[in-house]
């Protein structure tokens, strides 16, 4: 149990002291990648449907069905967030491909 242990502590050490040489690069790719999702979500219908919440680190977070005043939004706003997410999964999928060091 030790040896469990002692390997997860040494294994977060040396991702943290991994993080910190190349937060910048990190940082700026996580960017990059916020940035596309960005577009993706001005682009019709999701515009109409999805509103941005807020993004914090990693975490991107949306929502629909915010306009009740409008029917049709009543009606599709369920299967547009549906099809958002699967845009984004697009898109890291080709964010992740273009991206050599990546792999």
């Amino acid at each position: 149990m030790r040896k469990i242990v002692k390997k997860r502590q040494l294994l977060k050490m040396k991702n943290r002291d991994m993080f910190k040489k190349y937060k910048k690069h990190i940082l700026r790719v996580l960017s990059e990648l916020i940035s596309d999702i960005d577009e993706l979500l001005e682009r019709q219908p999701y515009c109409k449907y999805i509103e941005k919440i807020k993004t914090t680190s990693a975490t991107y977070m949306g929502a629909s069905g915010l306009n009740s005043n409008d029917s049709d939004s009543n009606e599709h706003h369920l299967e547009q967030m549906i099809e958002f997410c699967l845009d984004i999964q697009k898109t890291v999928e080709a964010f992740s491909e273009n991206m050599v060091w990546f792999k």
